[in-house]
């Protein structure tokens, strides 16, 4: 669905360009940036989950574990990473004069990389024992909350307290959309049709096969027109039936490895354990 509302907000682009620029200019960001915004991530669905002080104090100590985990490995690989830059460079030199390198060239790679293989797979283990462990810790609510969880930075007013948090939840989004269009002057609204509508038809590729999209782009435009020519006692009426004819269907919860891959990337990430802790003294006060 966050592919269906960025097309949305597109449909602003004549009033909101600088915003536009902004975003584009996101693409690049640091680590710092990104790791804060991970933090933010995780802070929204722990926040959305209403876990209890018990559950939070279980899950700081899952947290803590994935991070020794997480401290133990990449110091593996730190301490190695000058032997094996070495074994890789003697590699390179022996496959320079020869397409077979010696016994004693492929016993120098082997030896390290298998050790390092050995330090990942043993890494892989525990992040799967601790991903095992969280939902014991979780309930079925909760776990529920986890698979629909679409990360976002500021979760819209309908979702702070919600049986869905992130992006992609309810209707409010689009709603909001279509009233910003309607204060769209006509004329600059029909200068931008063409442009809008290859938007939309980008956007819904993600959605929907090459035959249904004509289909759905008619709907979309009628909606719009609808939107735009409804009276706003009209429209605050209509507006979530508009909605719900141009929102995309909802993405499908995660299953399985999906779950497991969200559920260790956003609280058993190596920062979350000290984020945690900041939350919970933070509470007490």
């Amino acid at each position: 669905m966050r592919y269906f509302l960025v097309f949305l907000t597109g449909l602003l682009m004549v009033v909101l360009a600088p915003f536009f620029l902004a975003q584009a200019r996101m693409a690049e960001v640091s680590d710092e940036t990104q790791a804060l915004m991970l933090d933010i991530h995780s802070l929204n669905l722990i926040n959305g989950m209403n876990l209890s002080g018990n559950q939070m104090q279980a899950l700081l100590a899952k947290a803590r574990e994935a991070k020794q985990a997480n401290d133990t490995y990449t110091g593996i690989v730190s301490s190695r990473e000058k032997e094996f830059q070495n074994a890789l460079t003697a590699l390179r030199s022996e496959l320079l004069r020869t397409p077979d390198p010696s016994p004693s060239i492929e016993r120098q790679y082997h030896a390290v990389h298998g050790d390092l293989e050995k330090a990942r797979d043993n890494y892989e283990d525990k992040m799967k024992s601790l991903v095992s462990d969280l939902k014991q810790i979780l309930n079925e609510n909760q776990l529920v909350i986890a698979a629909e969880y679409s990360p976002c930075l500021i979760p819209k007013r309908d979702v702070r307290n919600p049986e869905r948090i992130g992006q992609a939840s309810g209707l409010s989004h689009i709603e909001d959309m279509l009233a910003r269009m309607r204060q769209v002057p006509q004329d600059r609204f029909d200068k931008m049709k063409d442009k809008l509508t290859e938007k939309a038809k980008k956007a819904m590729k993600h959605h929907y096969s090459d035959e249904e999209i004509p289909k759905k782009l008619a709907e979309l435009d009628a909606a719009i027109k609808q939107a735009r020519s409804l009276s706003e006692e009209e429209f605050q009426v209509k507006k979530a039936q508009l909605a719900e004819k141009i929102a995309p269907p909802r993405h499908e919860a995660r299953k399985g490895k999906a779950l497991d891959l969200m559920l260790a990337r956003h609280l058993l990430n190596p920062n979350f354990a000290a984020l945690l802790q900041q939350k919970l003294a933070t509470a007490q006060r």
